[in-house]
């Protein structure tokens, strides 16, 4: 084990590990790990990576997540929600519905187009049911 510790960085009696300024909600550039389980990180530009993952043996980050929010993976992402965006003032949802149906669109249900498994239904006022 190797640790090195210069200058104000370290551990103090609380068990916080930090290096750098303190980059609780975005005070100053640094990394911060709690006794809690909370880890911080703060970089100067938004495309700066505050957390990359690597396949020993590999130079090339498999996971990346950037200070502006906007991430990279290279492989599959699975959860057990919905992904939603609210990007352009509405709010867009891509998830499956309780019937087993993939639903993409708004929350509302005229807002959404919902197709079941074997996409031989869709409905909402893009594609209207006959």
């Amino acid at each position: 084990m190797s640790v090195n510790i210069n200058g104000s960085d370290g551990v103090d009696s609380s068990g916080k590990l930090q290096s750098g300024g303190d980059p609780n909600d975005g005070t100053a550039v640094g990394a911060k790990m709690l006794h809690t389980g909370v880890v911080q990180a703060a970089r100067a530009g938004g495309l700066s990576a505050v957390y990359m993952g690597y396949t020993q043996g590999t130079a090339t980050a498999t996971s990346r997540i950037n200070a502006n929010g906007s991430a990279s993976f290279g492989g599959v992402l699975t959860g057990q929600s919905v992904v939603e965006s609210t990007r352009f003032g509405g709010s867009a949802q891509l998830g499956g519905a309780s019937d087993g149906a993939f639903v993409v669109g708004g929350s509302g249900a005229n807002n959404r187009v919902k197709l079941d498994m074997m996409a031989r239904q869709a409905s909402g006022p893009v594609c209207p049911e006959p």
